[in-house]
């Protein structure tokens, strides 16, 4: 019987892999690669965690899945909420393999809390608010891994440790977490036999947002480099990343057929800072509030530390009891309520046409529509006429020296379909490199009272307010997909691949139908012909069920919000 064990690098790429493999410094990937077929997995657009991971575990895209980032816009509000798996509108590759009666562990993959009844066990991912009985499937599993395994821990927390410029402690702590992930691994392998078995490491994406300029010597952050004992942290990690694959490996046993997955790939950030609402009101499309009377307010830095100390009062001093009852209602949560004022609250929404949330990856635009946002002031009728405007405008946009900004702006239509497309953004940009092929920054058009909607890194000025410390690496489009054993072909390169292909090929490979309506594909080129033909795929005529888990999505407390929060912030995410 076909068994499947999956290796998830969160971030990982082969501009790392493939350099580090030829120096022999990853041994275990490298008899993969040349043992195997490996390809260029393509991310979503944008190349973000949330929707990246729900698209591999559901096999659709966000329009169907129904997640596009860490945090949603509550429906005819301007309030923000943060996502989990909840929100997920899709059943996911562990509930098919559960239903088909075969066994399943899903081990820190993203977006899996709270977790699912599955047929097998779950350990959550990052959005969990921390190891609990809540946060794994069966619940006594937490005491069985306490007990027995030394406990797990759900992400390296090493904000402050990197804030302080304590930088080999960060770094040790990345590969605490990794090393401890491994022991409750190997821990349930021991166990019994999986079906599916998978793991998600994030340290390959934790240690290449906070040190790529420690990797890259090209680098316009290099300077900003602190005294540490590691010469490469992100090199460090991903030979113990290796090390771990070789025990995890070892621990599964022969003939289990083995991928290597990572939801997006890696690169640097340059030193050009973009701010799309000041962008947007110098083409006239947005207005902030009582902008004539802006250099007489407090500094953004009073205004979140204010912020800061209200929802630190709020969620002390309102008893348990309420808070807990308050917490999951839609018209209330604290630390929903202030991360949108954070965002929201300096907005004329009445002489604003379009906006932006500005988050510090990948941002998109609205259009602020009447019938749709609370204050909205475009007619229905006026929607595609004022979009394709703001779009027309987008791929005009350059910087100083000529560049585009914009490589493509998109309508949500043009890149998700299905029932949830509603949930996207009105338009959704592919931002271009600098000409040294780095990301550019984005930052609040609130954080400080400049008016040039594309600036430079103020180095002395932006290291004061720690705003690079997890922002020296980016996303990029280009994941990793490696796949070997059983009839996987051997040295085989297929180019690229979609992420929404690897749920239907698992599927494929434990002898269960496709569903109708999962937008990928089995890669059927990765395998021996003779294969193929024995084996037939076997596409259902049927869609899954779309509702999900909650069809009204679900709500961290206020304690479990502000720890998420606190985590994303840590990795230069809100």
């Amino acid at each position: 019987m076909t068994k499947v064990m999956i290796i998830g690098l969160d971030g990982g790429t082969f501009d790392l892999i493939k350099p580090w493999i030829a120096e022999g410094r990853l041994p275990n990937l490298g008899k993969l690669l040349a043992n195997g077929t490996h390809a260029d997995l393509l991310s979503t657009v944008p190349p973000m965690t949330f929707p990246a991971w729900n698209a591999f575990m559901t096999g659709k895209n966000p329009g169907k899945h129904g997640v596009y980032d860490f945090t949603e816009r509550e429906d005819h509000s301007y309030s923000i909420r943060f996502t989990n798996a909840l929100n997920r509108r899709a059943k996911t590759l562990w509930q098919l393999v559960s239903e088909a009666d075969k066994t399943v562990a899903a081990i820190g993959v993203p977006v899996t809390y709270p977790p699912e009844k599955v047929n097998g066990v779950v350990i959550s991912g990052f959005d969990a608010p921390g190891f609990s009985s809540s946060s794994v499937y069966p619940p006594e599993l937490y005491a069985e891994l306490s007990e027995k395994a030394g406990g797990y821990i759900i992400a390296p927390d090493i904000a402050s440790q990197v804030d302080g410029d304590r930088i080999d402690e960060a770094v040790d702590t990345i590969l605490d977490v990794l090393r401890q992930r491994t022991r409750v691994c190997r821990y349930l392998l021991g166990l019994r036999e999986w079906d599916c078995f998978m793991v998600v490491f994030m340290e390959s994406d934790v240690v290449c947002h906070h040190f790529w300029h420690y990797h890259d010597i090209n680098s316009p952050h290099r300077g900003a480099m602190k005294k540490t004992r590691y010469e490469d942290p992100i090199r460090t990690v991903y030979e113990e990343l290796d090390k771990a694959l070789g025990e995890i490996m070892e621990s599964a046993g022969e003939g289990c057929i083995r991928m290597v997955v990572s939801d997006h790939g890696f690169g640097g950030t340059g030193e050009r800072i973009i701010y799309v609402n000041r962008w947007l009101r110098n083409k006239g499309f947005f207005t902030f509030k009582e902008s004539q009377h802006r250099k007489a307010l407090p500094g953004p830095g009073f205004l979140k530390s204010g912020f800061g100390l209200l929802k630190s009062i709020a969620t002390r001093v309102i008893p348990v009891r309420i808070r807990k009852k308050l917490a999951y209602s839609k018209r209330f949560n604290i630390v929903n309520r202030i991360e949108s004022s954070l965002r929201f609250s300096h907005i004329d929404w009445g002489k604003t046409i379009a906006f932006s949330e500005e988050t510090p990856y990948y941002p998109s635009i609205w259009i602020n529509l009447k019938g749709r946002e609370p204050e909205g002031v475009v007619e229905a009728g006026d929607y595609e006429k004022v979009r394709e405007s703001v779009i027309e405008e987008l791929h005009k946009w350059k910087d100083e020296d000529g560049t585009d900004l914009v490589k493509k702006a998109y309508k949500r239509e043009e890149l998700y379909t299905g029932e949830y497309v509603y949930k996207a953004p009105d338009i959704i940009i592919d931002w271009n490199f600098d000409k040294n092929g780095y990301s550019h920054l984005s930052r609040s058009s609130y954080s400080d009272r400049g008016d040039r909607a594309v600036a430079g890194f103020d180095r002395e000025k932006d290291n004061q307010s720690r705003f690079l410390f997890s922002r020296t690496g980016s996303h990029r489009k280009a994941g990793v997909f490696i796949m070997e054993g059983g009839p996987a072909k051997k040295g085989l390169c297929l180019g690229e691949i979609k992420m929404t292909d690897v749920a239907p090929t698992i599927l494929y490979l434990l002898g269960l139908p496709i569903e109708g309506d999962m937008d990928g594909s089995v890669i059927t080129e990765a395998f021996e012909e003779t294969y193929v033909r024995q084996h037939p795929v076997n596409r259902s005529d049927h869609d899954t069920d779309t509702s999900g888990p909650s069809q009204d999505g679900g709500y961290y407390s206020d304690d479990e919000e502000e720890k998420i929060r606190e985590r994303l912030k840590g990795l230069g995410y809100i």
